[in-house]
């Protein structure tokens, strides 16, 4: 079964089936079944897929009634001379009332049974007084509706920044939720005044290369990270998926823009098997060039005694003029040693009266 996306004014778009099988083409204007009685659209696109409503919000599936003829758009000349009436008629009963909203379109349907209003508001308004004295005037069946900032916009048309008739009322069928993170998940400038459309909120085309941006970045480190690579810790400034380029921020401050590849070959590495330290990359060295370690046997470095322990000093030989073999010596030598020494080591204190060259009290 196919559907027919047919547009009304203000560029309103609705799904309907073509059950009795008219020859219906794109640009056929056609009479649908509306909510009691009929409306007159033109057919904007037909598929399988229903992509406006969806299944568990549609309680019943409106149809074509026929391909329209001189007679319906007469009909519908005649109804535009009303809706401006109305409108009128609309904004002075506002003032009157002194409510807060603003109308922006005025809708009557083919038949006349109904008049629609929409209008804005920053927040809830009471209209009952006003559609009861709308009824009063009018004398038909009175709506009200309000709507949002981008329906406005897609009521009144335009053309975009980029030069393009407007998305949401060029062929967007409705309105996805648009978050600042998407621009930024695109390395976009958070520049309220780039990324807001005619509505004032924010560019609905944020949403349509998202789904891209978001595969591409998988392939790199996340961004404003620090990541581990063979020169060390580097931070992760900048991100161009087009050029395949990182910008990357070394703990110097040094900024450096590599290809995907080399900061892949970085990342890529083994600690324990390099021994270059994070500044012989940027030095233009590799790993072969870095110093080999020490092998095991070598002397690095010395120990230097304490400094508390005196210097080892050698006897002088002769010194007190005794006589005998090497390697022998008499008790009265051994005992002169002995006693020169201690006076080396404990100076005076620790000397008898009367020995080295003392004098006697």
């Amino acid at each position: 079964m196919n559907f027919f996306e047919i547009q009304f004014k203000g560029n309103r778009r609705a799904a309907f089936t073509n059950p009795m099988g008219f020859p219906v083409k794109l640009g056929d204007h056609v009479i649908v079944n509306a909510e009691k009685g009929e409306d007159l659209g033109r057919v904007v696109q037909i598929s399988e897929v229903d992509r406006i409503s969806q299944e568990e919000e549609r309680h019943e599936v409106r149809t074509i009634v026929r391909k329209a003829g001189p007679h319906d758009f007469q009909r519908r000349r005649r109804n535009l001379q009303k809706e401006n009436r109305a409108e009128e008629v609309c904004r002075r009963l506002v003032l009157d009332h002194r409510l807060a909203m603003k109308v922006v379109n005025v809708e009557f349907q083919l038949d006349g049974k109904k008049v629609t209003f929409f209008f804005t508001a920053e927040g809830r308004v009471d209209f009952r007084n006003l559609v009861r004295d709308l009824a009063g005037e009018l004398r038909t069946r009175i709506e009200l509706r309000q709507i949002g900032a981008r329906d406005e916009a897609r009521k009144f048309g335009g053309f975009g920044p980029c030069g393009q008739r407007q998305c949401c009322s060029g062929w967007l069928s409705r309105f996805d939720p648009v978050t600042t993170s998407m621009a930024k998940e695109q390395n976009l400038p958070l520049n309220p005044v780039k990324l807001s459309g005619n509505c004032g909120r924010l560019k609905c085309c944020l949403r349509y290369e998202l789904d891209f941006y978001r595969s591409e970045l998988k392939r790199y480190p996340p961004l404003e990270r620090a990541v581990e690579t063979l020169r060390g810790a580097v931070f992760i400034e900048k991100i161009d998926i087009f050029n395949e380029d990182v910008l990357i921020r070394y703990a110097t401050g040094e900024l450096e823009s590599v290809s995907r590849a080399d900061l892949e070959r970085l990342m890529n590495f083994d600690p324990a098997e390099n021994h270059c330290e994070g500044a012989c990359g940027r030095e233009g060295l590799g790993p072969e060039d870095a110093p080999p370690p020490a092998e095991p046997g070598i002397l690095v470095a010395a120990a230097l005694p304490p400094a508390d322990l005196p210097p080892l000093e050698e006897d002088e030989e002769g010194e007190d003029g005794a006589e005998g073999p090497p390697g022998e010596e008499t008790s009265e030598a051994r005992g002169d040693a002995q006693r020169r020494r201690r006076g080396r080591r404990g100076g005076r204190r620790n000397r008898r009266p009367g020995e080295g060259g003392g004098q006697e009290s």
